[in-house]
Order: C-alpha cells, then structure tokens, then sequence
C-alpha cells in the first residue's frame, strides 16, 4: 500500500480547456472549437486555487492547458501570488502564439521550463496531427523564439503510427534548435474517439518508439524520457528498462490535475472527476482517491501473482488500459505477463560514501509517518522525523552521523545516504548551494 500523501506533491493546472490545436490523440480535442473564446476562471475562483494550493504546501505547479498563453494574462495576479509563496511553476504549451507579452509574464512569475509539444520535424505530419494548416511554421518559429529568450524548452513528442517513424529525424532537428531534453510517449487512447485505432500503436511499434528514443540519447546525448508508465514485463531488451523502468504512476498517490473549471482529476488523462477544489477543497477531493493509494486499480495478476509489484512495477498506465479495454483494472496493452528483462544495475558512482556532503536548499511538508523533503519534481524523499531532525539541524551530513543518530548498521546508512544523494537532497561538499532545512 502506498503511503498516504497529506496532498499531491505537484499538480498540473488547466487555466483553460481551448487550444489552437485539434491533436488527434488528445483527451481535450471534444472541447476544442474555435468558434468561442477561450474558458478562464474569474479572479475569485482563481485565488481559491491559489490558496488552496499554498495551504496544502504543494511544491510544484505545472501550467497546462488547452493552450495556457490564451489566457496565462488572465491568471497573472493568481500566479504571482503563487511565485511569491515559492511554488515552482513550469508551462506546457504549443508555443505558436507566444508574444513578448507572454515572455514577460513568464518571467515575472518565475517561469524558466517549458515542455512543448512537438509532433513531427516534418510538416505535413505535424499539421495533419495537430489538425492545423501551417501550425508546424507557427511552432518552430515559437520555439526560437523562446530558445532566444533563454527559456529552458524541452520536447515532447507523443507518438501515434503516423509520426512513428520520424522520431529519429525530429529528435535531430529539435537538437539542432537547441533543445536537449525529448520526451517520447505513446499516445493514450483518447475515450471519445473510438477510430483512433487506425493511429494506436501495437506493442511493436513501442518497443520500435523506445528503441528509436534510446538512440537518440546515445547517438545525439539528448536527455530522454517518457511521460506515461509502461509496464516491465513489455520490455524486450535491458537498456529499454534502464531508461524507462522508473517511469511509474504518480496518478492520485503524488500528482492531480485541476481542470479548468476547478476539478478536480488523478490525471490529466482520467475522465474522472473527485470533487471541485472550489467547493470542497483540495484536501477533501484528494483524500477521496484513496483507491489509487490503495492499489485498487491495479490489474489482479500484477498485484497477486507478479513478483515485480509493487516496488518494480505499478501495471503500467491505468487510464490507457481503461480506455482500450473498458475497466481501469485492465491489464496495460503492453503487458506480456512475462518479464525478459534485467533489472537495472545499481548506477556507477565516484562518490565516496564515507566523505562529507552538504545539505541542500531543499523543501519540506509535514506527513503523518514523517516529512517529505523535496528537492525537484523528479527528486523527493519520504523520511521519518529522526532522519529530519539530522537534515534539519545541520549544514552537513554523512554515512556516520547517519549511523550513530538513527542506530542503523552500516548497509542501511549507504542505502539512506545513497538516496538522498541520488535524489539531489544532500550534495558533495564541492557545491557550495546548500543549507539545512
């Protein structure tokens, strides 16, 4: 059972459910009609949010949408209150509208990261997926532009059988733009379109998608990453489950979404609506995801007959298996039943675990078994008091202190020292960013 969270660790925020784009595969196409004006919530609406999310002591907001620069003008205030309560905010967007209006809001409210949607290099792909005439122009010309600005961008690029095959020469092109991180994802079954099937992937053309994906980490020394779990059993070859094993799903046990009306959802995937932080809050609606933090929804094989469950594997991608087989306890699409692969050696570190290591500026929330110590999205630790009370009271911490101040022996002491270095919570004495909590 997963530990129960006080709250998500970070949340997604729809500010609008209107996009400028009719991507194929995307859980918002119904919405979409260019025919209206773009949906925003009003300004008391707005910092209920605000505030629920301060109060809750979520560490990290990512602005999303539909396409947020519609309306991103909209929420400035709400978003610079935010900043203000040091909530890291991050945007995802298309970027083919973005004016020097938006750059300046972005850097106002403390925006440096944007994840942009990037279907294909070639155009008439990128157009017929995002189901706009010379969108791909638009895009391009957004992502210089941003580059230009130094905005740290980042590529995701979900896959369908009609851009499969460019992945390689996307991942070129993007490279060349001046991006280093891609993100490569299959595209999840959108509930409402039942012809996407002439665009799903089979578990071929995943493994394909991988393969493709590896290559360009070790071929251009891009940063990769996937955005939805696969299960392991539907991997063919180790280096597919070294890169993308840790991939798990974060849905209603670390992460939510709050749609565009206040709702508010385990995923921004998930049709599946637990309360609206407008009228209960974000405690209330959380706390009734409890079926996601209890394995509920977790296939029947991979949680009573699979050895990889629960801390190798999750099962995969909930709401995919739920939009192609009808029942979010379906087992994933790609799931074999059947592991092939490795697991994972131990990455090779120079790190001596005996040396000092310096605290760093880390965040904290208070949890009924502890804290979390948050460091960045992807780096967070749940910790009892007593190994808070070490980070809390000191600048400095290694394998001794450890030892001698939780009674441990000394295989237990590299395990917690080793992950809060992995994690970024402590640093080499070298890095001289740091400081107790």
């Amino acid at each position: 059972m997963y530990k129960k969270l006080s709250a998500p660790i970070g949340i997604q925020w729809e500010l609008t459910s209107w996009c400028n784009h009719h991507c194929i595969y995307c859980y918002n196409y119904w919405r979409a009609n260019t025919s209206i004006l773009p949906d925003f919530l009003k300004s008391k609406e707005q910092n209920i949010i605000a505030n629920e999310i301060i109060n809750n002591k979520i560490f990290d907001i990512c602005l999303t949408g539909g396409e947020p620069l519609f309306v991103i003008d909209k929420y400035y205030d709400c978003l610079l209150k935010l900043k203000n309560a040091n909530i890291k905010m991050t945007l995802n967007s298309n970027l083919s509208s973005i004016t020097n209006e938006h750059v300046n809001i972005l850097k106002d409210i403390g925006i440096n990261s944007i994840l942009v949607s990037f279907p294909s290099d070639i155009k008439e792909v990128h157009d017929v997926i995002t189901g706009v005439k010379n969108s791909y122009d638009k895009v391009v010309s957004g992502i210089k532009y941003a580059i230009n600005n130094n905005f740290n961008i980042s590529i995701s690029m979900v896959v369908t059988k009609i851009n499969l095959n460019t992945i390689k020469s996307t991942a070129n092109f993007i490279k060349d733009l001046g991006c280093n991180t891609f993100c490569v994802t299959r595209a999840s079954y959108p509930s409402w379109n039942r012809n996407f099937l002439d665009y799903n992937l089979s578990h071929i053309d995943v493994l394909k998608m991988l393969d493709d994906t590896i290559w360009t980490h070790d071929n251009l020394n891009l940063e990769i990453d996937t955005l939805t779990p696969c299960p392991i059993c539907g991997f063919t070859s180790d280096k597919q489950r070294e890169h993308f094993h840790y991939r798990g799903c974060g849905a209603g046990c670390s992460s939510a979404i709050i749609g565009s009306s206040g709702q508010l959802r385990p995923c921004p995937q998930s049709e599946y609506n637990y309360g609206s932080v407008l009228d209960v809050g974000l405690k209330a609606a959380w706390d009734l995801m409890d079926d996601y933090r209890n394995d509920v929804f977790v296939p029947k094989y991979c949680k009573e007959e699979c050895d990889a469950f629960p801390y190798d594997c999750q099962g995969g991608c909930r709401t995919y298996s739920k939009n192609m087989y009808g029942s979010l306890d379906s087992e994933d699409p790609m799931c074999t039943r059947k592991i092939l692969t490795k697991k994972p050696s131990a990455k090779k570190t120079n790190l001596i675990l005996d040396d000092n290591y310096i605290i760093g500026d880390n965040e904290y929330r208070k949890e009924e078994f502890g804290y979390i110590v948050f460091s960045s999205r992807k780096n967070w630790v749940p910790i009892d008091d007593e190994l808070f009370n070490i980070l809390s009271n000191n600048s400095v911490i290694n394998k001794q202190m450890i030892e001698n101040e939780l009674s441990v022996k000394s295989d237990e002491a590299n395990y917690i020292l080793y992950r809060l270095i992995n994690n970024n919570i402590v640093l080499p004495i070298s890095n001289k960013k740091g400081g107790s909590l």
